[in-house]
C-alpha cells in the first residue's frame, strides 16, 4: 500500500467509523445525563400547572366557605350541619398525593406540605364542630359552641386562603403567566334548625 492509499483508506473507512462511534457515545451520554433533567423539568412544569390550578380551586372553595360563614346569623338558629360538612376541603386534592412531592422542587415541597397540614387541620376542626353540635343537647350551649367554633374556622380559612394565594402567586411568578379571572359572587341561603 502506498501512502496515498493509506490516506484514502483512513479518510474513507476510519474517519467515518470514528465519527459514528463518537456520535453513538454522545447519544448515550445525552441519554444518561441530560434526558433525566429534561424529563424532570417537563414533569415539574406539568405538576406546577396542576398545583396552581388546584390552588385556584381551593381559594374559590375557601372564599365560598368564608361567604357562608359571614352569612350565618346565630340569632336565627343553629345552621344546618350540611353547611359545615360542605366546607371541608376535599382530601382528593393533588396536594395530598405523594406524586406531587416527587416531581416538585424541594423548596416548593416544603410549602405544599405546610398547606397540606393547614387543610387537614381545617377539616378536623370542622369535624369537631359538627360532632360537638350534634352531641350537645342544650340550645344555648349549641349557640355558644357554634359562635366560638365558626369564628375560629373563619379565621383559619382566611389564613389558609391568604397562604394558598401567596404560594400560588410565588409559583406563577417563577413558572407561569397569570391568566386567571375573578370568581363571580353567588347568592347564599343558610338553612337553620
Amino acid at each position: 500500500m502506498t501512502t496515498s492509499d493509506t490516506n484514502n483508506f483512513f479518510i474513507e473507512k476510519i474517519v467515518p467509523a470514528i465519527i459514528t462511534a463518537g456520535t453513538a457515545v454522545l447519544g448515550i451520554l445525552i441519554g444518561i445525563f441530560i434526558k433525566p433533567r429534561v424529563d424532570f423539568y417537563l414533569s415539574s412544569r406539568r405538576e406546577l400547572r396542576l398545583l396552581i390550578s388546584e390552588f385556584e380551586d381551593m381559594i374559590r372553595h375557601i372564599n365560598a366557605n368564608i361567604e357562608v360563614l359571614d352569612q350565618i346569623d346565630l340569632s336565627m338558629g343553629i345552621p344546618a350541619i350540611i353547611h359545615l360538612e360542605k366546607m371541608k376541603i376535599p382530601e382528593s386534592s393533588i396536594i395530598f398525593s405523594s406524586d406531587t412531592y416527587r416531581n416538585i422542587y424541594n423548596k416548593h415541597s416544603r410549602l405544599i406540605y405546610e398547606l397540606r397540614l393547614i387543610v387537614r387541620n381545617i377539616n378536623i376542626e370542622i369535624d369537631s364542630t359538627v360532632f360537638l353540635l350534634q352531641k350537645e343537647e342544650t340550645y344555648n350551649k349549641k349557640v355558644r359552641i357554634a359562635y366560638e367554633y365558626l369564628k375560629y374556622i373563619e379565621f383559619k380559612m382566611n389564613y389558609a386562603a391568604s397562604k394558598i394565594h401567596s404560594e400560588k402567586e410565588k409559583l406563577l411568578k417563577k413558572r407561569l403567566k397569570n391568566n386567571t379571572s375573578p370568581t363571580p359572587k353567588r347568592p347564599l341561603k343558610i338553612i337553620y334548625h
